[in-house]
C-alpha cells in the first residue's frame, strides 16, 4: 500500500502490470492479479509524478515529474533506463 497520494495511474496493455505514481516522486509497479508490488518502489523524480505510460510490450514505464523531467524505467527490474 502506498503511503502518500497517487497522481497517476497505468495498466499495461497486456493486463498484467499496474503503474502509480506518487505525490513523493516515486513509482510502484504492481501485479494486477496478485496486487504484489514486484519490486520496491523507484525513486528518481525530483517533484510529484504527473504521469506513468507503459511501452506497448510493458518493460519499460515512462514516468514525467512536475519540474518537467522524463524518465523511463525497466518495469521488471525497477531500475532506470533513461533520463531527459
Amino acid at each position: 500500500m502506498q503511503n502518500t497520494a497517487v497522481t497517476s495511474v497505468d495498466l499495461s496493455d497486456n493486463g498484467q502490470l499496474v503503474a502509480a505514481g506518487s505525490t513523493d516522486g516515486s513509482v510502484r509497479i504492481w501485479n494486477a492479479a496478485t496486487a504484489r508490488a514486484l519490486a520496491p518502489p523507484m525513486i528518481g523524480q525530483n517533484s510529484p509524478v504527473t504521469t506513468v505510460d507503459f511501452s506497448d510490450d510493458g518493460q519499460r514505464v515512462a514516468v514525467g515529474d512536475a519540474d518537467g523531467a522524463l524518465r523511463v524505467w525497466n518495469a521488471e527490474r525497477a531500475s532506470r533506463s533513461h533520463r531527459r
